[in-house]
């Protein structure tokens, strides 16, 4: 197929242009961006390692987080995050309403066709923290620190948050079994009991991404932690709030675990679950499945 030659627009009348369709197109400068946030910008990255494996050399990455792209980091240029003259992007934003997940929307924005592997590759940078933890000898579980959605102070997107004590349940549930590491940045909103590591505002982004590839299993709500995960194609379980899918947004309710989700290996409830729906999801939390897409790319139908 070819190169398309028109032009798309994003909700800000900005001008979208598709890069390319397969791997036997010319080499392009590339100039792409994602959203702000660093979940955007591990989706963004699965997208660019897609780009260079493709064989595209001259890549202009946009973004607040060039530490999530050191793994390609040889291969393109990272420049601080913003929107002015963007042309190229990797976001989901503009697809709420399609069958198809956050991460094959943002190959979509950019123009990716055929199968893409949703992966970071990478190499533990902080050893002594990894060797420590795991010498606890049980498995490593991450646990996602409750903050504010989208880091925003005006309420928008609050209701994604879920109720918290269901994910204290799920500790609980859990116990001893795991060494349960809590991650995260800004205001706790919700501190829990029975963490063994509170490593909440003491990381560096190297090492959340030490932790991610390092880590037996995740649990958290829709957030970063979706990519986090997905990228390094983990276990995690996420408790999804219901006030979120049916909140007065209607950008908002459509963030569902159907439309978020892109990886078998990632689990969700909804928070009103029974306890018993909740036990048997933690139960399967450390148990071995499959981990690739739920949607297969060559099944995902979409029109430009």
């Amino acid at each position: 197929m070819d190169r398309l030659s028109l032009t798309e627009t994003n909700e800000s009348g900005e001008f979208i242009l598709p890069l390319f369709f397969n791997n036997q197109q010319e080499s392009l400068m590339i100039d792409i961006r994602s959203g702000s946030g660093l979940g955007d910008s591990l989706y963004l990255q699965g997208v660019v390692r897609e780009l260079v494996n493709r064989g595209e050399t001259d890549i202009t990455v946009r973004t607040n987080f060039p530490d999530v792209f050191h793994s390609i980091k040889d291969h393109i240029h990272t420049v601080p995050f913003t929107k002015e003259n963007t042309k190229q992007t990797a976001v989901y934003t503009l697809r709420m309403g399609e069958p198809t997940s956050y991460f094959q929307d943002c190959c979509i924005s950019a123009g990716l066709q055929g199968s893409v592997d949703f992966k970071m590759d990478w190499s533990v940078k902080n050893t002594d923290l990894i060797a420590e933890l795991k010498s606890h000898n049980k498995p490593i579980l991450l646990v996602q620190m409750v903050r504010k959605p989208m880091a925003r102070d005006d309420g928008f997107a609050e209701n994604l948050v879920p109720n918290c004590d269901r994910i204290q349940e799920a500790l609980d549930q859990i116990g001893d079994k795991a060494y349960k590491v809590l991650i995260g940045a800004g205001e706790n909103l919700h501190p829990f009991e029975g963490i063994d590591l509170d490593l909440s505002n003491k990381t560096t982004l190297h090492d959340i991404l030490d932790l991610g590839y390092s880590c037996d299993a995740m649990l958290g709500y829709c957030s970063f932690m979706v990519p986090l995960a997905e990228q390094f194609s983990k276990n995690v379980l996420f408790i999804w709030s219901r006030k979120g899918l049916k909140d007065k947004h209607s950008f908002v309710r459509k963030v569902t675990p159907r439309k978020v989700l892109h990886r078998k290996s990632s689990r969700y409830v909804i928070d009103d679950c029974t306890p018993q729906e909740l036990e048997k999801a933690v139960n399967e939390i450390f148990k071995e499945g499959p981990t690739d897409p739920i949607f297969p790319w060559e099944n995902c139908s979409y029109s430009r």
